[in-house]
């Protein structure tokens, strides 16, 4: 069974305008506690909401979804934007391979790759999912942490 909140964000002109609702309480499981660099946790999230907010088609929805369940917590952005085919997505998450030219954008190819990096060494898991009807999911799974498992160094 999973716990999962949600937030939605729309994308208006230039205003980006948040509605919160939560889909089920939390309060079904106990308190969870993740281990890792709050910081660099950050870097992950801001990197995949600021592409999905950058990437989406104008005037959509994001969904932001945050899961608990007994193996760890995941959080995910869904956007409506163009497809990925499965070439372009294989190389995502890899040094210095951008695609923000195709969209107008700037960008040198750093944010998915260090995102990765940073999940890794969480022993998280991070992915992305590119649907033909135009809508594309990034997230990550940071896992329940006991007392002997190991942060690796970033």
């Amino acid at each position: 069974m999973n716990n999962e909140k949600r937030i939605s964000v729309y994308i208006v002109e230039d205003y980006l305008l948040t509605r919160v609702t939560y889909k089920q309480a939390m309060k079904d499981y106990p308190e969870i506690n993740i281990e890792g660099d709050r910081m660099q946790i950050k870097r992950v999230l801001t990197n995949i909401l600021g592409n999905a907010i950058s990437y989406a088609y104008d005037n959509t929805q994001i969904d932001v979804t945050i899961r608990q369940d007994e193996n760890g917590i995941g959080f995910e952005a869904k956007n409506e934007s163009a497809y990925i085919n499965p070439e372009t997505m294989n190389n995502l998450f890899k040094k210095y391979v951008s695609h923000a030219a195709k969209f107008n954008k700037v960008g040198v190819g750093l944010g998915l790759y260090l995102s990765k990096q940073i999940i890794d060494a969480h022993n998280g898991d991070i992915y992305a999912k590119s649907f033909e009807d135009n809508h594309n999911i990034f997230g990550f799974i940071l896992p329940i942490v006991n007392k002997t498992t190991n942060i690796s160094t970033i």
